[in-house]
């Protein structure tokens, strides 16, 4: 659980910096999670509660994620190991931000449409052996049954699917 409280705080309004915009600025959070272990598949779940003025919710008040690995040996002295898993999300809805490229801020605007939620997904899987690890995770996948007009900032729309393939090397004596 959090809070952060703040008492004229400064925001830039597309012209300069001013703290006339909101006297007082009360934001709550609040977040859950768990393991559970069932033979070789772990369910990570966890769910995140944001509290903000009605007017300036500019994050999602509800995340919802699930995390869901199976991990298991594939020589018999079990050294080599394989893991694969999915990690589905859901985003609420909320009002993006207006981001002002040139000097690098976000615009706060009360009057941003407000973005509907949406689910997103995630795979991953790899190897792993002594310390060296080969994994591979495509992520964005909600990119294909998502709205693409859905936007994270104004003018920033959801990302595409990106695919990640690597090799980790831990050095240990």
């Amino acid at each position: 659980v959090g809070h952060v409280f703040l008492k004229n705080p400064y925001f830039f309004n597309g012209n300069t910096w001013s703290n006339t915009q909101i006297d007082r600025l009360n934001l709550v959070n609040a977040s859950i999670s768990a393991e559970l272990k069932f033979k070789s598949i772990t369910f990570l779940p966890s769910y995140s509660f944001y509290l903000f003025p009605s007017t300036w919710n500019f994050y999602p008040n509800h995340l919802l994620k699930l995390r869901l690995v199976t991990q298991r040996g594939v020589l018999k002295k079990r050294k080599l190991t394989s893991y694969c898993g999915i990690e589905p999300q859901l985003v609420g809805g909320f009002n993006p931000l207006l981001v002002y490229p040139s000097l690098d801020v976000f615009i706060l605007n009360a009057n941003s449409t407000t973005q509907s939620a949406f689910v997103d997904l995630s795979l991953f899987g790899g190897f792993e052996l002594k310390g060296f690890k080969f994994f591979a995770k495509a992520e964005n996948l909600g990119y294909f049954w998502n709205n693409r007009m859905l936007q994270l900032a104004k003018g920033y729309p959801i990302p595409p699917m990106q695919i990640q393939i690597g090799i980790i090397w831990d050095f240990w004596n």
